[in-house]
C-alpha cells in the first residue's frame, strides 16, 4: 500500500499549519478520505482504513454465505446452483462489492 502525504504550508508551531491537500507519493493530488466537522466545532479528515475494508470484506463474504446456506447450494464446479433468482441477483452485487474493495486497496483508496 503506497503511502498518503498530507501535505501543509509549514511544521506544527505556535501558529499551526495550513493543510494544502493529501498527495500520492508522485505528488498526484488524492481524495484521502472525508472532511466531517465535529460536535466540538473542530474539523477533521477521516482516513478509512485497509483493516476496515478489510472487516468490510469480510462482512460481505459472511453474507453471501448465509444467503447460499439458506437458499441454495455452494458446487465447486459451478460456483452457486438451486438458488432462487433475487438471490443469485444479490450475491453478484456483493461479489461487486467485494471486488470495489479490493481495488481501493490497490489503489491506495483513491
Amino acid at each position: 500500500m503506497a503511502d498518503i502525504h498530507f501535505v501543509f504550508d509549514a511544521f506544527p508551531g505556535p501558529q499551526g499549519p495550513r493543510f494544502i491537500e493529501a498527495e500520492d507519493p508522485n505528488g498526484a493530488s488524492i481524495s484521502a478520505g472525508e472532511w466531517r466537522r465535529r460536535p466540538d466545532g473542530l474539523v477533521e479528515l477521516v482516513v478509512p482504513t485497509v483493516a476496515g475494508r478489510r472487516v468490510f470484506t469480510r462482512l460481505l463474504e459472511k453474507r453471501i454465505e448465509e444467503i447460499v446456506d439458506e437458499h441454495g447450494d455452494y458446487e465447486p464446479d459451478t460456483n452457486y446452483t438451486n438458488l432462487p433468482e433475487w438471490a443469485e441477483t444479490v450475491i453478484e452485487e456483493l461479489e461487486a462489492l467485494i471486488k470495489a474493495a479490493a481495488l481501493l486497496e490497490q489503489t491506495n483508496g483513491q
